[in-house]
């Protein structure tokens, strides 16, 4: 059984905050308190915070790799870059300067450069996970084989058991080896995925979503397209959102329980304790969502509020597809699933997914979570 955690809409992160604040007031040269405050801002999702507070800092290095974090999410990729020039030039041995920088040129979509700049970064070497996203992009660039992939995924599945982007890029490296059978049985797609309903006050949770204050456009950072998203979903004075979420706890225990001590690395992996993170998407007749995986989870999952319809459904979600590093279709295949309302679907956090745009006026409203472990991986 899964003990979940409850900290309903970040109520103690946010006192955290203040109670950092007021140290700062008190103490305002103390790095730790300011890099903590840093921290707290960034989890919460306010980055603007986060660069405010480190201004007159940044000769700290981990001020100022928090700064470029924060710089990333706001969009400010030119300035970040040059800031974690700066900053791996000064440290160039230090993996924190190193991977500050790597970040930073993926976010750019600078994947050549990245590469070369991993090149000449020693400690790689002793970071399977961290060398792991490297090594993907040098496969899909046709720079490195799909076995040392291969190799790098099993390298940290040895030390981690259903590790999300191990798990996804050994089933790419399957798949372009030729191995179609193993790589579908990596993923267990057909296994894992599944499809329910869940009973909610549609009308009450749209309303409250549509009035969220952080509901705002993507910046494009993620895979939203064309849509806009909570920064954070559990607000003040919400009813119908908690009702919701308290039964998607429910459902993920249903879940966990059926998988429970079957040997494989889905219930091998299983937290005992967790926290359900969650946010809302809305999209119009454009908005999509490209390709991607939920790293940081361990079960993920979206649960639909409104699609537009005419004969059906429009928008459908899309569970397996992959992006350029595997021309064609995965072996895996694509199951395809109409956004009814009130419907509930759950996947590993390690399986991709997409969704396609509706193509038609109305609005797509989701509530997308991701089961994070509170314990030891």
């Amino acid at each position: 059984m899964i003990e979940f955690v409850q900290d309903a809409g970040g109520t103690k992160l946010r006192q955290r905050v203040d109670l950092l604040r007021e140290s700062l007031r008190r103490v305002p040269g103390n790095p730790e308190f300011r890099r903590a405050l840093c921290r707290a801002l960034l989890e919460l999702g306010d980055a603007p915070g986060a660069v405010a507070a480190t201004e007159g800092f940044t000769a700290d290095r981990e001020l100022a790799t928090l700064r470029i974090a924060a710089q990333l999410k706001l969009g400010e990729t030119d300035a970040a870059l040059v800031a974690a020039w700066s900053l791996h030039a000064t440290a160039p041995d230090e993996p924190q300067a190193g991977r500050t920088l790597l970040d930073a040129l993926k976010v750019a979509g600078l994947t050549r450069e990245r590469s070369r700049a991993a090149a000449g970064m020693a400690w790689l070497a002793e970071h399977p996970r961290y060398r792991l996203g490297i090594l993907a992009a040098d496969v899909e660039l046709g720079e490195a084989m799909p076995a040392d992939l291969l190799a790098c995924c099993d390298e940290i599945l040895g030390q981690s058991t259903g590790h999300v982007q191990a798990t996804y890029y050994r089933a790419i490296a399957l798949a372009l080896l030729g191995r179609d059978d193993e790589a579908s049985e990596t993923l267990a797609l057909d296994r894992h995925l599944t499809i329910g309903e869940l009973a909610a006050d549609l009308p009450a949770l749209a309303a409250e979503i549509r009035a969220n204050p952080t509901l705002l456009a993507d910046p494009g950072l993620n895979s939203t397209a064309h849509g806009r998203q909570t920064l954070q979903l559990l607000q003040p004075g919400d009813s119908a959102i908690p009702a919701l979420l308290a039964g998607v706890e429910a459902a993920v225990r249903d879940y966990a329980a059926e998988r429970a001590g079957q040997g494989d690395p889905l219930s091998a992996s299983m937290p005992a304790r967790a926290r359900l993170r969650s946010w809302a998407v809305v999209l119009g007749a454009e908005g999509h969502q490209n390709p991607h995986l939920h790293p940081g989870g361990w079960l993920s999952g979206v649960f639909y509020v409104t699609a537009p319809r005419t004969d059906r459904y429009h928008g459908v979600l899309r569970v397996g597809p992959v992006g350029r590093i595997l021309p064609g279709d995965p072996p895996w295949g694509v199951r395809e699933i109409e956004p009814v309302p009130g419907r509930l679907v759950l996947f590993p956090s390690w399986t991709p997914h997409a969704t396609e745009p509706p193509g038609v006026p109305g609005e797509r409203i989701v509530i997308a979570f991701d089961v994070i472990r509170l314990d030891a991986s």
